[in-house]
């Protein structure tokens, strides 16, 4: 038995079949042949085109992480460098709380300054925070009990001056508006009426924008208030989101010092070969 090139493939049986057909038989079968063996061609190809898309794709995606990741470097070392900033005015905050001392009422500008909130409950005894820039805020001695730290902090006071009157003042090293600071006593009241991690962040701070968010943020790192340091970084991670480094720096209105030499290089060396991204 021997196979020719139109049999080639076939078995046996199949070419037993074959030398029986008729001419007409045998092409109908060979067009049928060849329309299974283009359809087969197609198929085979589709999915050769499918994997290099998703091959691609996977490429793109891992190309796009690194950007993120070096990005994500920059904002990262930004960061350390503002909580650095906040522990130190706080050891230096702490350290001018003791200097001072007995300081109280008489030490206060009379009458107050412009920039100085005014209690809310005026019949109560005051206490007075003196922020970095030189702002005085004026809270009600049963608000300062939401704020343990500030509350510590005029204990602390008291201990180390004896009986002290009733309107007393400590520095704090955060700069934070009187309206800002109020919001975040009522945070921290409602807080110790429910679970913290069901408070609704917008509810407490509607309409901020990126300026109030950061005193947010550094105020509540100041005050140890996790729960909103959290809100408050995820608040400006969104409007952060998607931006150059450049970008971030103007929303944020500070310098864009960079990268160092070497680290730009780097990155430098990676744009040359990472295609770009669209989304």
């Amino acid at each position: 038995m021997s196979w020719d090139a139109e049999t080639m493939g076939m078995t046996p049986e199949e070419h037993l079949e074959w030398m029986s057909m008729d001419d007409q038989e045998k092409k109908k079968l060979e067009r049928k042949r060849a329309r299974n063996r283009q359809a087969a061609s197609k198929c085979r190809q589709k999915k050769m085109d499918r994997i290099k898309e998703l091959e691609d794709q996977v490429l793109c995606e891992k190309h796009r992480g690194q950007r993120l990741d070096a990005e994500l470097v920059e904002l990262n070392r930004a960061l350390e460098n503002f909580r650095r900033m906040v522990d130190r005015h706080s050891t230096n905050g702490c350290a001018n709380n003791s200097e001072l001392g007995g300081v109280a009422t008489a030490s206060l500008p009379s009458p107050l300054e412009t920039s100085t909130a005014v209690c809310t409950t005026p019949n109560q005894a005051r206490r007075v925070l003196k922020t970095i820039d030189g702002q005085l805020l004026v809270l009600c001695a049963d608000d300062v009990k939401y704020l343990s730290v500030i509350e510590n902090m005029f204990v602390n006071l008291k201990l180390s001056n004896g009986e002290a009157p009733e309107e007393q003042f400590v520095h704090i090293p955060i700069s934070i508006q009187s309206e800002t600071m109020y919001k975040i006593i009522d945070w921290s009241r409602a807080a110790k009426k429910t679970d913290e991690s069901k408070l609704d962040f917008c509810q407490f701070f509607p309409n901020i924008n990126i300026k109030e968010a950061i005193q947010i943020l550094e105020a509540s790192l100041f005050l140890g208030l996790i729960k909103l340091e959290k809100c408050a970084a995820k608040w400006i991670a969104s409007k952060l989101e998607g931006k150059s480094t450049s970008e971030m720096a103007q929303i944020l209105e500070v310098p864009n010092v960079g990268l160092n030499e070497e680290s730009q290089e780097q990155l430098n060396q990676f744009k040359l070969v990472t295609p770009p991204y669209f989304d």
